[in-house]
């Protein structure tokens, strides 16, 4: 991997919150880049450990707020609130996010009960076909959490962008209320003020127009496909980045409206909320590698359908 050199006069202030809310921070993952992947060798780095110090070691792919790049930049979030706070990721989450909203079974630490109602992961085969024997079960992507004991648990990484289990249903809640301009249209509670919303849905990255299509080379792919570019669509419309979401700042075919923001996970997991026109929903996959173009055809389906009422 090539040395990182930095322009005269940067400092590390550079890299800020706002670069890890917007994805310029500079970090990556290994199924999205095979140089981070190969820099880690022969040890490796694996994301998906559970342990924190694989996200320490991975290395800066560009200096701070000078590119965009989807990365482990949630991650690095959470330990700055654990830091600020004196809480735990967890702790902080249930008390400020999953109590207010009434979301009883998302937890980063499932219980023998909720172990037994997980959805099982499955493995596209590696041509992508969708025929008989092409998709087969495996072990869950983030396994670790699944398996320690109670005493253990403090010893995990608390992962900000993947650490949580919970029910789709109860993940409505969250965009909902991102829908409702930060206040829960369940439980009443104002989690966000309407003003740290419109900023989440603000392109930040007004420069890059065209940040999602750069092709993506998989580093692992198990967990990832090649890709052309981050999320399909007309080449003369500009590209935008929120606070931690890819805006589509036009309107889409599918019946989306301007400024919708969404968002994805390597099970094949998307959601989306659009502010202008009063929708908001998420589909799950659960499966790995990540971009899979029969469940992205379904979500364009599912959400055609529900623009169509």
């Amino acid at each position: 991997m090539a040395a990182l050199k930095f322009e005269s006069g940067y400092t590390c202030a550079g890299a800020r919150i706002h670069t890890w809310h917007c994805g310029i921070a500079g970090f990556g993952y290994t199924f999205f880049n095979s140089e981070i992947r190969t820099f880690g060798y022969p040890i490796g780095i694996d994301e998906f450990s559970g342990r924190v110090e694989d996200l320490y070691a991975q290395p800066l792919l560009f200096e701070p707020g000078t590119n965009i790049n989807y990365g482990t930049n949630i991650d690095c979030v959470g330990i700055i609130v654990e830091k600020a706070t004196g809480m735990s990721l967890e702790g902080y989450i249930r008390k400020f996010i999953f109590a207010p909203l009434n979301m009883k079974n998302a937890t980063f630490f499932p219980t023998e009960e909720q172990k037994s109602r997980l959805v099982h992961m499955s493995q596209r085969a590696p041509d992508g076909s969708i025929t008989d024997g092409s998709i087969t079960g495996r072990e869950h992507v983030f396994r670790l959490p699944l398996v320690v004991n109670s005493e253990e648990q403090e010893n995990i990484f608390y992962s900000g962008g993947c650490g949580c289990y919970g029910e789709p249903k109860e993940f409505t809640n969250i965009i909902s209320m991102l829908l409702s301009s930060g206040s829960s249209p369940i439980t009443g509670a104002q989690l966000l003020q309407p003003e740290t919303v419109d900023q989440m849905f603000t392109n930040q990255i007004p420069q890059w127009t065209n940040f999602g299509r750069t092709p993506i080379i998989t580093g692992r792919p198990e967990y990832a496909n090649s890709v052309a570019e981050l999320y399909p669509q007309p080449h003369d419309q500009p590209q935008g980045f929120g606070l931690t979401i890819f805006l589509t700042i036009k309107d889409r075919a599918t019946g989306r409206g301007k400024n919708t923001g969404f968002w994805g996970g390597p099970p094949n997991l998307f959601w989306w909320v659009d502010r202008e026109r009063g929708v908001s929903s998420i589909v799950g996959g659960q499966l790995v590698p990540f971009v899979d173009s029969h469940v992205i055809a379904t979500w364009a389906k599912v959400e055609t359908l529900l623009y169509q009422g």
